[in-house]
């Protein structure tokens, strides 16, 4: 049962990472087509849905391992999710200035390599029964952290940025 739940677990934090990768991406190609106001309205907030669903994802790296968990994917997603982490890390100096470009394509690196560390534990074999399960109680442990920095966020604890 309880292996049951830590598959459903990573199941879901999976599918979760696809869902704010495509919103992500979706999000950054309509700021390269010229739209500026879906940036306005929904950057922040998938900026913070991939800091809040990414800080449970590094539970899953095997140890000094992670770069071979990654690697255990396609070759094709492993290569596209370093580009993309690496385009968001050449363009991240531009957030100092709210540029909506290098605000929509951050989180598109972060959710790519999660993605990639994700994918093994279910789908390769990289982690057997009870590591994953082990893995789980790792990741699940951060979540209190994620409700924390969420409820300060809303109660003006942590600066908020303003548009306009």
């Amino acid at each position: 049962m309880i292996s049951r739940l830590a598959y459903t677990y990573v199941h879901v934090l999976f599918a979760l990472e696809i869902l704010l990768f495509i919103l992500s991406s979706l999000l950054h190609i309509s700021v390269i087509l010229g739209a500026k106001e879906p940036c306005a309205k929904y950057g922040a907030m998938l900026f913070q849905g991939t800091v809040s669903a990414g800080v449970a994802v590094p539970g899953f790296a095997k140890g000094g391992r992670w770069m071979d968990q990654i690697k255990s994917c396609p070759q094709w997603m492993w290569k596209a999710a370093l580009v993309l982490f690496g385009y968001g890390f050449c363009i991240a100096p531009l957030m100092k200035n709210h540029s909506p470009w290098a605000i929509s394509a951050a989180p598109l690196g972060f959710d790519a390599i999660s993605i990639c560390i994700l994918y093994p534990v279910r789908w390769t074999g990289f982690l057997d029964r009870s590591e994953i399960t082990n893995k789980v109680l790792h990741s699940v442990m951060f979540l209190p952290v994620i409700v924390v920095m969420f409820l300060a966020y809303r109660t003006g604890y942590l600066p908020h940025h303003r548009s306009g």
